[in-house]
């Protein structure tokens, strides 16, 4: 009996990874509409490359949300969604956290899919520097990004003074909101 509740467990949870992956692709779906495959099969070797750091519904999640901020074009997802991947491991976050942080200095400072990996080294280095993890970045970027871009203040000089705010002290949000005054 034992046996046969825990088949049936193993095949309902089974059950739910396939409704949570279609939903996945049904979101992709709708925004990719006739680059759906080439989508799916970047967001396939993201995974393969990723050596278990990601699975295929994380990664289409994310991929969605990289889609919904204007990342568009398999390749671009594919290279964005990497850094991502990256991004969320070194953080000790989730990918989804860390695309809403990469893509919205990708978005406020202008710039295009190929750097992503450099956003991400920079971002890392933003946390290794201060008492600031991706989450909490991710979070709070929003707030102070698209301002600094507008007055040309530098990436570079908006993660130093994240960093050394929180080292400081502040919490991040607090030092976002001080950054954007």
């Amino acid at each position: 009996i034992g046996v046969g509740f825990a088949a049936q467990r193993i095949v309902g949870q089974a059950a739910n990874v396939g409704k949570a992956l279609s939903g996945a692709e049904g979101a992709v779906r709708s925004l990719a509409k006739e680059g759906f495959g080439e989508v799916q099969t970047a967001i396939r070797e993201t995974v393969r490359e990723s050596d278990g750091l990601t699975n295929k519904i994380e990664a289409t999640n994310a991929a969605y949300q990289l889609l919904s901020a204007g990342i568009s074009g398999a390749a671009n997802v594919q290279k964005v969604l990497s850094a991502s991947i990256t991004l969320s491991k070194a953080g000790f976050t989730d990918v989804t956290t860390a695309v809403d942080g990469l893509t919205t200095v990708l978005n406020a400072y202008g710039l295009d899919a190929s750097q992503a990996a450099k956003v991400t080294d920079q971002l890392v280095q933003t946390q290794n520097d201060g008492k600031i993890v991706i989450g909490e970045y991710a979070a709070n970027i929003g707030k102070v990004a698209p301002v600094a871009a507008a007055l040309s203040v530098s990436l570079a000089e908006v993660n130093a003074a994240l960093a050394l705010s929180t080292v400081q002290g502040s919490a991040a949000e607090v030092a976002a909101t001080g950054l954007r005054g």
